[in-house]
C-alpha cells in the first residue's frame, strides 16, 4: 500500500473518530438539556430492599385510593421533602402530562389518583420563611422549563404557574385559620408538622369541592401531638401512615448522621433519625453545659440587634432577660432580672435603670410617668401576653411597650434546643453570660413533667425558662408583630 493510500485512511478514521465524538457529544448536551428542562421526569426515588425504608415504596403507598391523608414520618435528611416536592409538581401538572408519565414509570407509580389536567396545589410551611429557604428550593427543583415564578423570593405568597396551567401556591401556617380560605384545590402539602389545628381543619375543606387529597412530611419534634392523636393512635381507613429512616438514605453518609445526633437524647435521636414519635423525659435540655454555652460577660458590640423579655411574677419571680444577636445569628443572653416581691413599677425602674436610662427609672421612683429616652435600642420587648393588664401598665405609665409573645411551650423548647445544638464550626447559636446565674441554673434543673399522655414541662423554677423561650420565638420570627399575628402594647 502506497504512503498516500495509508494517509488518506488515516485522515479518513480520523474523521470518522472526530464525527463519532461530535455524535457523543451531542447526546450528552441533549440529555443534559433534557433533563434541566424537565428534572420531574428524571426523579427517581431511593430505594431499600425489606426490611429497610424506602422513598420509592413510600410514594406507592401515599399514591393509593386509601390515602385521602398520606403522613410520611421522616428522620433528618432522609429525603421526606423532596419526596413531598415531586408529588406536589406531579399533582399540579396532572397525570396526563409527559413528564409525569415519565415519573411515575421511573418509579414504578400508580398515577391514576392524580388528575389528568392541570391544576392548583398548595405547599404549606410553618412560616414564609421557611417556605423561601426550603420548601421552593424543592419546589422548583422539579418545574419544567418556563415556568414563572411569582414573589419567590419574598416572606409571603408565592405562585409557580406551570406552562400547562398548573400551579402551586406556597403559603404559611402562621397566616392561621383566615389564610387559609379561598382556593378550591387539588392537593394540600403541609412540610413538617401544622402547628395550628384550626388552620389545617380550614385548609382541609378547600379540598372537598375536587375530592381532594392531603399530604404530610414531617420529623415529629413536638412528641404525641394532636397529628399523632387523631391520624396515629387510632387507624383509620382514609390514612396512610409511611415512615423514611435517615440512614436508609442512600445519599447520606449514614455515619455521618449518626455522629451528627450523638450527642441528642435518646428520644430526639429517635424522632430525628427514624421519624418516630417519643414522649420526651428528664431534663429538658440536656445538651447545655457550662463549658459550651456559658461565656464570660462582655460588653455587646453597637451593631448587633437587641430584645428584651418579660415573664410576669409577684409571689413567684418576675424575670426579664436582656439577649442579642451577632452577626452569625447567634444570640447572647447577657443581662438578667430575676427578682419577687416586688411592685411592677420597682421591676419597670430596675429594667430602666440596667437598660442605660437611669433618668426614666428616677421619674418612676418618684411616683412620675417617664419621658426621657435613652440607653440601648430594642427590636422588641416580649412579654407574656396573658397579662394583659400589667403589659398596658408597663407601656403607658411606665415607658416599656411590649410585643405578645408566643407561648407555644413544646415549639419554644425546640426552637431553644436547636441554638445549643453545636453548628458546623462546633460552637452553638445561644451563648449565656456568667452573671445570668438564675437563668443558667434553670437551664440545668428544667425537665419534663411525669405524664405519660402529654409532653410538658414542670412547671417549678421555670420564670428564666419562659423567658428565655420567649425570646428564642421572637429572634426566629425577627419580632415583628403582624407576621406573629398577635397584640403590642
Amino acid at each position: 500500500m502506497s504512503a498516500a493510500r495509508r494517509l488518506e485512511i488515516l485522515n479518513r478514521l480520523n474523521e470518522l473518530r472526530e464525527e463519532e465524538a461530535a455524535i457523543s457529544r451531542a447526546k450528552v448536551e441533549k440529555e443534559r438539556t433534557l433533563r434541566r428542562d424537565h428534572p420531574l421526569a428524571y426523579a427517581r426515588l431511593w430505594h431499600r430492599d425489606l426490611p429497610r425504608t424506602s422513598q420509592r415504596t413510600t410514594a406507592q403507598a401515599i399514591l393509593t385510593d386509601a390515602a385521602r391523608f398520606g403522613f410520611v414520618f421522616g428522620g433528618n435528611r432522609s429525603g421526606k421533602s423532596e419526596l413531598g416536592g415531586q408529588i406536589a409538581t406531579a399533582f399540579a401538572l396532572g397525570s396526563d402530562h409527559p413528564d409525569v408519565q415519565a415519573w411515575g414509570q421511573k418509579n414504578a407509580l400508580d398515577l391514576s389518583v392524580i388528575p389528568k389536567s392541570p391544576g392548583v396545589v398548595w405547599s404549606v410551611a410553618l412560616t414564609f420563611g421557611d417556605s423561601k429557604r426550603y420548601v421552593r428550593e424543592k419546589l422548583r427543583r422539579y418545574a419544567p422549563v418556563d415556568t414563572k415564578f411569582r414573589n419567590w423570593e419574598a416572606e409571603n405568597e408565592a405562585v409557580a404557574k406551570y406552562p400547562n396551567g398548573g400551579k402551586i401556591v406556597c403559603k404559611a401556617w402562621a397566616q392561621g385559620q383566615p389564610g387559609m380560605q379561598g382556593d378550591s384545590i387539588r392537593l394540600l402539602w403541609s412540610d413538617e408538622e401544622p402547628d395550628d389545628q384550626f388552620a389545617w381543619n380550614e385548609a382541609l375543606v378547600r379540598l372537598v369541592d375536587q375530592n381532594g387529597r392531603a399530604i404530610t412530611t414531617m420529623t415529629p419534634l413536638h412528641g404525641m401531638t394532636w397529628v399523632h392523636k387523631r391520624y396515629v393512635e387510632s387507624p383509620q381507613e382514609n390514612v396512610v401512615n409511611q415512615w423514611l429512616h435517615g440512614e436508609d438514605n442512600p445519599h447520606v453518609p449514614p455515619e455521618v448522621l449518626r455522629e451528627m445526633l450523638s450527642g441528642f437524647s435518646e428520644e430526639e435521636q429517635a424522632a430525628r433519625a427514624r421519624g418516630e414519635f417519643t414522649t420526651f423525659e428528664g431534663r429538658i435540655y440536656s445538651t447545655f453545659t457550662r463549658q459550651m454555652h456559658v461565656v464570660p460577660d462582655k460588653p455587646i458590640p453597637p451593631g448587633w440587634t437587641r430584645y428584651r423579655s418579660i415573664d410576669f411574677g409577684t409571689r413567684n419571680p418576675f424575670c426579664c432577660i436582656w439577649g442579642a444577636v451577632d452577626p452569625d445569628d447567634r444570640l447572647h443572653i447577657y443581662r438578667i432580672h430575676y427578682q419577687a416581691g416586688w411592685l411592677l413599677s420597682a421591676h419597670a425602674a430596675r429594667i430602666h435603670e440596667l437598660s442605660g436610662n437611669p433618668a426614666a427609672a428616677k421619674a418612676i421612683r418618684e411616683g412620675m410617668k417617664p419621658s426621657t429616652v435613652a440607653g440601648e435600642v430594642f427590636a422588641a420587648t416580649i412579654a407574656d401576653p396573658e397579662d394583659a393588664g400589667a403589659r398596658k401598665s408597663l407601656a403607658e405609665e411606665l415607658g416599656i411597650p411590649t410585643t405578645a409573645a408566643i407561648k407555644d411551650v413544646l415549639d419554644g423548647i425546640r426552637v431553644v434546643q436547636e441554638r445549643l445544638r453545636p453548628q458546623a464550626d462546633g460552637r452553638p447559636s445561644l451563648f449565656v453570660h456568667a452573671s445570668c446565674v438564675p437563668l443558667i441554673g434553670e437551664m440545668e434543673s428544667y425537665s419534663w413533667a411525669d405524664n405519660a399522655k402529654k409532653d410538658e414541662p414542670r412547671k417549678v423554677n421555670d420564670h428564666a425558662m419562659d423567658t428565655l423561650r420567649y425570646l428564642c420565638m421572637a429572634v426566629k420570627r425577627n419580632a415583628i408583630p403582624t407576621d406573629w399575628g398577635v397584640d403590642t402594647y
